[in-house]
């Protein structure tokens, strides 16, 4: 794929387990802790994607989308939310706000990186992504 993908959560654990998925993926992986230090990192990187953790400190996932969006350089990144909220309200809250995707914590890899690949191919998927992936 040779993409730059920006990983944003507070656990330094589901950073370090999706750096060591995307291992062998040819994506070149940025990492930030929390909403804020995201921001700052896509406006100095340029992301071609980024995964985000809905629950942080400083900024959460929500607001980062939002000052993603809001940002010209930035507003047409794919922006993938991972939450372990399951429940349509937190969904329809993503989907309203921009997101290109919502899947629901553990997420299965196989399909994450189906997503990935459409998402940096320019295809659009639809809102029922997030439904189907709680189907893993």
């Amino acid at each position: 794929m040779n993409a730059k993908i920006l990983l944003v959560d507070d656990d330094p654990e589901a950073i370090f387990l999706l750096k060591e998925l995307f291992y062998e993926e040819d994506l070149k992986i940025f990492s930030a802790a929390n909403g804020w230090l995201g921001f700052m990192q896509a406006k100095k990187v340029k992301p071609d994607l980024i995964i985000s953790d809905l629950q942080m400190p400083i900024i959460n996932g929500y607001e980062f989308l939002v000052k993603v969006r809001q940002d010209l350089s930035l507003a047409k990144t794919p922006f993938i939310l991972l939450s372990s909220y399951r429940n349509e309200e937190h969904r329809n809250r993503a989907f309203h706000l921009g997101a290109s995707a919502y899947l629901t914590k553990p997420v299965n890899f196989d399909f994450l990186l189906k997503i990935i690949e459409q998402e940096l191919a320019g295809e659009k998927l639809c809102e029922t992504v997030g439904l189907i992936a709680n189907i893993f």
